[in-house]
């Protein structure tokens, strides 16, 4: 998997960015998903930041969510931290395929930062189909190995 020439910087940044946001959005991880918790250097921002987790019910629409989110924390800027099945080098994003975190997404501000969260088996270097209603991560957190990477 290639890295960025200097993941220290690129970590700062994330850092960065993760420290000057007001909140952070996260989801409760399936078993075949990251655990954010588990995460070392996403424990100290899950403790100090106010946090909004997705709630995981069948009944719960992603545009009551994203409603829910701007209501909550009108007026402040945010970080989301959302598991995909695959994420590529530009951007791309693939979930489970029913659309969900996409239609999330597209009702929340775009100055909100997006951070994909996987592992480097499902991380690409070759460009993934992109389709018009898949909505793009700034930033993707990957495990290689024991080791959390950052690629923006």
């Amino acid at each position: 998997m290639p890295l960025f020439f200097d993941q220290v910087q690129q970590k700062q940044a994330l850092f960065t960015i993760l420290d000057t946001s007001d909140f952070l959005v996260t989801y409760r991880a399936f078993q075949d998903e990251p655990v954010l918790e588990q995460i070392p250097f996403l424990e100290s921002f899950l403790r100090q930041k106010q946090v909004y987790q997705i709630p995981v019910s069948a009944d719960v629409t992603p545009e009551r969510v994203a409603q829910e989110i701007q209501t909550r924390f009108s007026e402040q800027q945010g970080s989301i931290l959302l598991p995909g099945r695959q994420f590529d080098q530009f951007g791309t994003r693939h979930g489970r395929g029913h659309g969900w975190y996409d239609r999330l997404l597209s009702q929340l501000p775009t100055s909100y930062t997006r951070i994909g969260v996987t592992d480097e088996a499902h991380y690409f270097t070759e460009r993934l189909v992109r389709k018009a209603w898949d909505e793009p991560v700034d930033w993707v957190l990957c495990q290689q190995k024991e080791e959390w990477n950052v690629l923006s």
